[in-house]
């Protein structure tokens, strides 16, 4: 006799999950690749949603659906567990590390509150002023320590205000104690009488000063400790000032050496500009002897006498411009040494170079003609 089997709606492919419209409520839906179980579920609202019941080892239940509940044992999860909102009421144990930025509260009411040290690697800014360094932050230190201090010198000036009352007090109970001793010595009828009742006027006097005592000796003693405080607060701002005078002495050192380095460079370049107007003088004189030797000369002779004076003309400007060069280097050297820089530079104003003046791998331009090419041109004309 054959047997009808029992089974289940289930699926071989994997991650496949069924649908609502697919389960009816109470039917079951397996999926034998993943060896998980589906089922369909009906709230009061008759929102339907599909839960998964198990999986493979039967061992606990899936919470990948979204509904409240509880549980009051121990809770471990091996892999990560994503919230979208974590309330913790106690973490019982220090928090090794978190990586990444971190906030706190999310309103102004929100209170922080840490119990025992806290050590800050970097800058502690406060309603967007950094605590550490902001002359603003200072100056609320220095208010904070001076109204603090001003508070304790208010009080204890109400303190002496008060031991000098009591002092007057004081002056009038043993002139009311003397001229009563007086009074009873002469009027009573009894010694006996007048010894007793000066012996219990005595005594309450006794504990009133007694309690009075205390309490200036409790007082002192709280005064004594915020005299220590004051006194820390005094030394942490006078290092403080110590540090920041410091500061302010390195400072001024180096705003003197950059001053002194914008001065030199300000001479530098006003001898260069002193030296290109040299030079632009020089390219004139040039140009003007080649067009006057090229078309004018009537003689060779005449020509090697024009090209001779006119040679000698701009060797005499090349001379004054290599003293000025020469200048220029005595100038640099008396500055800061041998003058050395890479990369382009502009200079404004009269350069004057001592020295000599080495040009590699390039030419010597001025106003776009290279001056050492022209004087080479000049040296193999004359032979």
């Amino acid at each position: 006799m054959s047997i009808n089997k029992l089974q289940l709606k289930r699926s071989a492919v994997v991650g496949k999950i069924p649908n609502t419209a697919s389960l009816d409520l109470g039917e079951l839906a397996i999926n034998t690749i993943d060896g998980k179980i589906y089922f369909k579920q009906q709230d009061t609202g008759s929102v339907q949603r599909i839960l998964e019941l198990t999986t493979t080892s039967g061992s606990m239940l899936s919470a990948s659906y979204a509904q409240t509940s509880s549980y009051s044992d121990r809770f471990t999860v091996d892999g990560t567990l994503t919230a979208q909102t974590l309330v913790v009421q106690t973490i019982s144990s220090s928090i090794i590390y978190s990586s990444g930025s971190n906030t706190f509260g999310n309103s102004l009411t929100n209170n922080q509150r840490f119990t025992g040290s806290v050590d800050i690697t970097g800058s502690l800014t406060i309603n967007g002023r950094n605590y550490l360094t902001d002359s603003a932050s200072f100056d609320t230190r220095i208010r904070y320590v001076s109204s603090s201090f001003e508070a304790h010198t208010a009080s204890f000036n109400a303190f002496s205000s008060s031991i000098l009352s009591t002092t007057a007090s004081i002056n009038a109970f043993s002139a009311s104690a003397l001229s009563f001793t007086a009074s009873t010595l002469v009027n009573s009828a009894s010694f006996d009488t007048r010894i007793k009742y000066v012996s219990s006027s005595f005594e309450a006097a006794t504990a009133s000063f007694n309690a009075f005592s205390s309490s200036i000796l409790s007082y002192t003693a709280s005064n004594n400790a915020a005299i220590t405080d004051i006194l820390l607060e005094t030394a942490s701002l006078n290092r403080f000032s110590a540090s920041i005078l410091s500061y302010t002495a390195s400072n001024n050192a180096f705003v003197a050496d950059i001053l002194t380095e914008t001065a030199s460079l300000q001479a530098a370049t006003a001898s260069l500009n002193a030296n290109t107007a040299s030079m632009n003088l020089f390219s004139a004189s040039m140009l003007s002897f080649t067009a006057s030797t090229l078309v004018n000369s009537a003689s060779f002779d005449t020509r090697i006498k024009y090209v001779s004076s006119s040679f000698e003309a701009a060797t005499a400007s090349f001379n004054n411009f290599s003293s000025s060069i020469l200048n220029f280097t005595a100038s640099q050297k008396n500055s800061n040494g041998t003058f050395a820089t890479t990369g382009s530079n502009i200079f404004i104003g009269n350069q004057t170079v001592t020295g000599s003046v080495n040009v590699y791998g390039g030419g010597f331009n001025v106003d776009g003609v290279n001056v050492l090419d022209t004087a080479l041109a000049y040296a193999i004309a004359l032979g």
